[in-house]
């Protein structure tokens, strides 16, 4: 009987010892996995941060170099017309109002002075004959050789200086009549106060406008942004 029971104490012995490793084994794979797991979904989140801040990273970068470019372009720009062709002290130049009603007033063409980097026009022409017209002969960009221009007073008295050319028909040649600058080849009608297109088939083409000064008894206008005109047709 003694045998017997020790037998049997082993067999318990050996069957719960076996439950317990098999518990271990099973909670220990548990507990490994969970933290496998719990891991793997650590490193996912931790890749979507790493993808969303390099995605950040990316856009800074683009915003820099884009606002760069237009930086460097702007002042390319600005080196190639706007500052080479600057008018110191350029103003309204202002005559005398006039009254253009019932009138056609023909060109008329008049001897300037160039000198000092500026095209003066006595400002007793413009009053006198209300629209004239001359030419820079010097050099420059246009690829027409002498660049023609004009002058003319608005109804307000403000002076107006431009190319005289219309250019989709290249004419250089204008009258005014009423309130309106005409070209005398196409016909094509355009506002004295601003060069606005009223009618015509080159409305969006009126004479280039140019930057006016007062210097003394003299409109002026400047060489540099003369010369560096260049047709927009």
């Amino acid at each position: 009987m003694k045998n017997h029971e020790e037998k049997r104490k082993k067999v318990l012995g050996n069957h719960n010892g076996g439950d317990r490793t098999g518990e271990d084994r099973t909670r220990g794979g548990g507990t490994g996995g969970g933290r496998t797991r719990r891991s793997s979904a650590s490193g996912g989140d931790n890749g979507g941060r790493n993808t969303n801040r390099w995605g950040w990273y990316l856009g800074v970068g683009l915003v820099i170099v884009a606002t760069v470019g237009i930086g460097l372009q702007n002042l390319k720009g600005g080196a190639g017309t706007g500052n080479a062709g600057a008018l110191q002290g350029a103003t309204t130049v202002k005559v005398a109002p006039v009254n253009y009603s019932n009138q056609r007033i023909e060109q008329t063409n008049v001897q300037v002075v160039v000198s000092g980097g500026k095209i003066r026009i006595p400002l007793d022409k413009i009053e006198q004959y209300k629209l004239v017209s001359f030419e820079y002969a010097g050099s420059n960009q246009s690829g027409k050789g002498a660049v023609p221009l004009l002058a003319y007073a608005a109804p307000s008295g403000k002076v107006v200086t431009a190319v005289r050319l219309c250019e989709p028909c290249s004419s250089t040649s204008f009258h005014i009549e009423g309130s309106n600058l005409v070209c005398n080849t196409c016909g094509t009608v355009w506002s004295l106060e601003g060069l606005e297109g009223l009618s015509g088939g080159c409305q969006k083409y009126p004479p280039a406008a140019m930057q006016t000064a007062q210097d003394g008894g003299d409109a002026v206008m400047s060489v540099n942004e003369v010369a560096a005109w260049k047709p927009r047709v």
